[in-house]
Parts: structure tokens; sequence; C-alpha cells
């Protein structure tokens, strides 16, 4: 296949063609990332950004196939690091989700792993979530009551997000540990990425009379797993206590462990799961309310076909209110990339 001009653009090529235009035109930055439903997470961080004379487009990796991905979307930036001068990539920027990579650059052992963090660590060009992915931050505990909220429009509070996240998190903490060290060593095959993912999901709708009874779940099949892994591999368990104080200075702790776990495991068959369960229950409460303040039968189901049509099919509503989540400004890995692009915007000599 022909490949497209723009395969050739490059970060010189696009600072000389915007040295072209009008002085009053805004500069392009071209942004690549790795899927569609990246495109509107990242336009959502960039756009306070912009300026008068700065704009950024996002765009996926590859102009003529439908490619996508972390590995095609660094690709690009073979544009950013084969040049010379040091205005390369102030036009051509890569954002990525951080996968193992933020936690593991500097304990990789095999070069494959290390080469593809390091890229990412080292470069000003280069944006990251810090967080495993953009579910992750989505799924930030403190802003969830507002998924809720805007699912239902019911503002009563039926869950402490915060303390179940919490006790969520410390829940799979050590097995989360074993998960990382063999990644780290290229060990996957010992307890593989799938494997951890299946043993930390919700499986059932989450009982809100009593979330331990949830949790509990969840901690009985992740101490099983533990109690295998200790016994097949013995010699791992000084390894994994040794990891965990390591991992400590990149912000990973015992309760916000599910900051740096898949992001689609979280974001599906854990809040997703607690979400559904409690809009279900927010979403009658609202229902019973109606008919107990209506003054007649019309006006009763007025009211509640409105209702009704307002919030839709509720599980739908909040898997999409959900995926839009904007509400994860405060968490501190959030603040790191912010003050990534910071760095970047302070170095440009237009904005």
């Amino acid at each position: 296949m022909t490949n497209n001009f723009t395969d050739y653009l490059n970060s010189d090529y696009l600072e000389a063609y915007a040295n072209s235009l009008p002085k009053d035109a805004p500069k392009l930055v071209e942004v690549y990332v790795e899927s569609e439903e990246d495109i509107t997470f990242w336009r959502n961080v960039l756009h306070s950004y912009e300026t008068p004379k700065l704009r950024f487009e996002i765009k996926l990796p590859s102009h003529d196939t439908l490619a996508k991905g972390k590995n095609k979307a660094l690709a690009r930036s073979n544009d950013i690091f084969g040049a010379v001068t040091g205005k390369l990539g102030k036009l051509l920027l890569i954002c990525v989700d951080s996968d193992y990579d933020y936690l593991l650059c500097d304990l990789y052992e095999t070069e494959a792993k290390k080469a593809v963090a390091k890229k990412i660590q080292d470069s000003e060009y280069i944006f990251q979530t810090y967080a495993y992915a953009i579910e992750n931050l989505k799924c930030y505990a403190d802003n969830l009551h507002t998924i809720c909220v805007a699912a239902t429009f019911n503002d009563s509070y039926k869950v402490n997000f915060i303390a179940f996240m919490k006790l969520y998190s410390s829940i799979i903490y050590d097995l989360f540990l074993w998960n990382l060290l063999f990644y780290s060593k290229g060990q996957d095959d010992n307890f593989t990425l799938a494997a951890f993912c299946s043993e930390i999901k919700i499986l059932e709708t989450p009982n809100l009379a009593d979330l331990n009874v949830t949790l509990n779940k969840v901690k009985e099949r992740v101490q099983a797993k533990i109690a295998v892994l200790e016994t097949n591999f013995p010699a791992q368990k000084a390894e994994v206590v040794w990891l965990g104080k390591q991992l400590k200075g990149l912000g990973l702790e015992k309760d916000n462990a599910y900051l740096f776990v898949q992001g689609h495991t979280i974001f599906d068959n854990v809040v997703l799961m607690l979400l559904k369960a409690i809009c279900k229950e927010l979403k009658h409460e609202k229902e019973e309310t109606i008919k107990a303040l209506a003054k007649h039968d019309a006006e009763k189901v007025n009211n509640l076909n409105r209702y009704q049509k307002q919030v839709g099919k509720i599980d739908e509503s909040v898997a999409k209110i959900l995926a839009n989540n904007t509400k994860f400004e405060n968490c501190f890995l959030f603040a790191k990339l912010k003050q990534d692009i910071a760095n970047y915007m302070s170095k440009l000599d237009f904005k």
C-alpha cells in the first residue's frame, strides 16, 4: 500500500510549515495516541493548555491502516528521536498509557521492555498516564459519587468509595506485587496478567447491605493464589517484599493499588459493577419518592415517565458516564502528568 504523505511528517517539517503560515495563525501540535477512546481523554487533558497561538490535534498512530496500540504510537517517535535539532518534538507529541512501564522502568530484566519504558521516561515529548491506563484515572475513588448523581439525579450517599477502594486495594496488593515481579523478570508465564486479573475481579453483583461479603470473596481467591505462588516459588517471597519497598517511592501503596492494576479490569469488573448496583438502588429510591410525593395518579405517571426517560437504561447510562469521567484532577498521578505538560509548555517559544 502506498504510504500516506503525512507518514513522512516529523516535527521539523511541521515547524517549518507552521512558520510559513500567517503570524497570527496558531501553531498546530500533532498528538498521537493509542486508540479512539484515548482521543477524548487526551483532548480533555490538553484543551486547557491551548492558546490563540497553540492548538493540539489528536490522532491515531497510523494514517493508512487500522493499526492501534502503544507500540504503534511509539513507532511515531522515530520522527522525534531521529533528529539532531533541539527543537524537534515541539510540534509532535505521543501520549500513552503507562501500563507497568512507569513502575518497572528501572527494574526490568528484559531489554525489550526496558527499552520501551526508558523511551517513555526519558522523552519530554512523550506523555504517560502514570496510572496503568486512562481507565484507572476515570475510576479515581474520590469522585465516583458524582457518577452516581449524574446517572440518577439522586445525591444520596450509599457507599464510601474512598474507603471501599482502599480496602479493595489492600486485598489485592500482595498478589499484585507477585504479578509485577514475574513481569519485570520476563517470566510472565509463571503468573500471567490475565491470570492475575481473573483473581481480582468482582464476579457477582455487589452486596450493598454488606460490602464485606463482596470483598471477602475477592480476598479468599487472592489469598488462595498467593498460597500457591509461595509454595511453587518460595525463593521469590523475599523479592516480593523487596519490590514493594522499591515501588513506594513511585507512589504505589497498599491502599492505592487499584490505580496501577490493569485498567479495564478495574473499570469493568470492579468499579462499574459497584456503580451499577448503587445506581439501580438510587434510581428505585428516586422513583419511590416520586410516587410518595405525587398528589394524584396523573402527576405520578407523568413524573415517573419523565424521570425514567431522563436516566434511560441505568446500566448503559452509568457505563457511558464513567467512560467520559474527567473528575480525577486531584489524583496525585494526574498531577505528575500535568507537571510534564507544564514543563513542555514552559520550553515553547510560542504559546
